[in-house]
């Protein structure tokens, strides 16, 4: 578990971007593991509200492991199955932000 005196002190230490994500779309590859976790975790703490859809293989894996956060970020999605570049540029084109934390998600 991730410990709340380490999302507290991140939380505070980025407390002048989190006004520049209010309200940003976000998606979110990667939000299952470790890494993935852990960030969602700070921005569930941040005085923030964005958009968030979280990439998953395992939509109810994820609600059951961080139901948390699951409410929190309640927009989850299978994996996209892109027939081209231009289809995928276009999905990404419509977002504020690309978090990328699944490596071979993001560069695929």
């Amino acid at each position: 578990m991730i410990v709340a005196h380490d999302i507290a002190a991140v939380v505070a230490r980025l407390g002048p971007v989190w006004r520049r994500l209010d309200g940003a779309r976000i998606f979110f590859t990667g939000g299952t593991g470790f890494i993935g976790r852990w960030m969602l975790e700070i921005l569930a703490a941040a005085p923030c509200r964005a958009q968030v859809l979280v990439l998953s293989r395992d939509p109810s894996r994820y609600a059951a492991r961080t139901p948390h956060l699951a409410q929190r970020f309640p927009g989850v999605a299978v994996a996209p199955r892109f027939t081209s570049p231009i289809e995928a540029k276009s999905f990404i084109s419509g977002l504020d932000i690309l978090a990328g934390s699944r490596m071979h998600a993001t560069i695929a």
